[in-house]
């Protein structure tokens, strides 16, 4: 058995990981949206939304209920219990898992025609196994984390991730160059998604004994199976009920934005392909969320500890440090992304999409920017709560943020005068509502409406930098190389104005002083 890593250890493990996954996850997507145009994404995007919502069912909360039932059954020297509590929740996690699997199989073409995008059906039957392998992945994981080892998680995150990448691509390129349809390149596309939730499935399979085979045998197991499984759904159910609210969200937005845009008018091939579009500007919107993410990660054990232990203040500066960070480079990079919106994703498709497109979509992503710093205050202050046992705080957050969106989008989307547009207000309007919702719990004197000044004017100060930059290099450097050198001038910008405010929360955010904070 490895070494264990500590608390901040184990957190620094999985955020690095993630940071990695993320980042191959760009790689995935950006070139596979030239690649299969925007009708191609959106059946890719149809057919994902839909894993996403049956993978948040079956597997979201349990690495977290697992790790901690393992964790507690080791401490006390019960290893038995946490062996059954790995078995038994292998054995159920496998039926939801298979059933999942099923219900996307045998359902892909209902589920399709459903959804306005008939094309679709390969591609979701492509990844309908996936639900399975990734419901047996979150048990893994959540064992190995349970006795303080995050390099197996890490490691069977990055092999998913280049997995997906690397088959993912060449499946689509290969299918295209032999001239098969866009259906049948999205999902060999998506395949790659189904085999790298296999083979990090099998890594973890593999080195499983590394662990067992320092347990002491012939110990007898304190409590039934029943018993164990109670207690780790009782964990899993409100995580699974905030991730599901989205996911649901999703796969019902895909469906309902290309039903209102024909009834605004657009025809179905026209509809598909604005969905498209879309799916261009929010792949850049998530992106700067990806470090919010790993940060977030991070900030878990933290306020686990300091909650568990009543540190009201360490509780309230940790989450105040935090907030400040987050609002800082989320508002940079709104700014930054809202005023090279266009040049942007130029610079990332190239010229494997039309002009027209990247036109429209770097005006939906112009729109898209204002929820940039939400989504980031959201994905925090959602860490709080869950780390500090306010799992229902997400959940009704989500659930009303969820609602605001639909009605957002049946009321915007099928205006004439607005269609595509609205989704984008309506993902302004999900995450404001689930930001006030999730400030208003949070109880901290010191998370108001004043730290938000000084993100506020290093984002704004680092977004007119980098547009005059570019008006400025796009008269002598081609568009690419002026793209390149305004982030660059911006960036600067951004360091320049956050050093010259010294009391500013990103120069003395420091995870070792935090820990200090926590243990004393």
């Amino acid at each position: 058995m490895r070494r264990k890593q500590d608390l901040f250890g184990g957190a620094a493990v999985l955020a690095g990981a993630g940071l990695v996954v993320k980042v191959i996850g760009a790689c995935f997507k950006i070139p596979l949206g030239a690649m299969l145009q925007p009708e191609g994404s959106a059946i890719f995007s149809v057919a994902y939304n839909l894993y996403a919502l049956l993978f948040a069912i079956a597997t979201a909360g349990v690495p977290v209920a697992v790790s901690k039932q393992v964790a507690l059954a080791a401490a006390k020297g019960r290893y038995s219990d946490a062996q059954d509590t790995v078995r038994a929740a292998l054995c159920v996690f496998a039926l939801i898992g298979f059933l999942g699997a099923g219900v996307l199989w045998f359902g892909a073409e209902y589920f399709a025609h459903a959804m306005g995008v008939p094309e679709a059906y390969a591609a979701i039957r492509a990844i309908a196994p996936a639900v399975l392998f990734v419901s047996l992945l979150s048990v893994f994981r959540g064992y190995y984390q349970g006795f303080c080892d995050m390099v197996p998680t890490a490691t069977s995150e990055i092999i998913e991730a280049a997995v997906k990448l690397c088959l993912g691509l060449f499946l689509a390129w290969h299918l295209k160059n032999r001239g098969n349809t866009i259906t049948h390149q999205a999902a060999g596309a998506i395949a790659g998604v189904t085999v790298g939730a296999l083979v990090a499935c099998v890594y973890l399979m593999l080195i499983r004994r590394r662990v067992t085979v320092s347990f002491p045998r012939g110990e007898k197991s304190q409590r039934s199976r029943l018993t164990l499984l109670k207690e780790l759904f009782s964990e899993t159910l409100p995580i699974t009920l905030s991730a599901s609210i989205i996911g649901l969200t999703n796969v019902i937005d895909s469906g309902l934005i290309m039903k209102l845009l024909q009834k605004s008018g657009c025809t179905a091939n026209d509809a598909m392909r604005l969905f498209g579009t879309y799916t261009y500007a929010t792949n850049l919107f998530s992106l700067p969320n990806v470090l919010i993410s790993t940060i977030a990660v991070s900030l878990v054990p933290t306020v686990a500890s300091a909650t568990a232990s009543n540190q009201s203040g360490a509780l309230a500066n940790t989450t105040r440090d935090t907030l400040s960070v987050a609002a800082t480079l989320s508002v940079a990079a709104a700014c930054g992304l809202g005023v090279l919106a266009y040049p942007a994703l130029k610079l990332l498709y190239g010229g494997g999409v039309s002009d027209d497109v990247l036109q429209i979509a770097g005006n939906l992503l112009s729109v898209l920017c204002f929820a940039i710093p939400l989504l980031a205050l959201t994905t925090v202050m959602n860490a709080v709560h869950q780390a500090s046992g306010k799992a229902r705080v997400t959940v009704l957050a989500m659930a009303v943020g969820a609602a605001v969106k639909l009605l957002a989008n049946l009321i915007l989307v099928r205006n004439p005068s607005i269609r595509i547009f609205g989704a984008a207000i309506g993902t302004i309007l999900c995450y404001t509502t689930i930001c006030i919702i999730d400030w208003w719990f949070l109880h901290s004197a010191d998370s108001g409406i004043g730290l938000l000044w000084k993100p506020i004017l290093i984002g704004v100060s680092t977004g007119c930098v980098a547009k005059i930059a570019y008006c400025w290099l796009k008269l002598t450097f081609s568009l690419e190389i002026a793209t390149i050198l305004s982030v660059f001038c911006g960036g600067i910008i951004f360091l320049i104005v956050g050093f010259l405010m010294k009391d500013t929360a990103f120069i003395r955010f420091n995870a070792k002083k935090t820990a200090k904070k926590v243990k004393k």
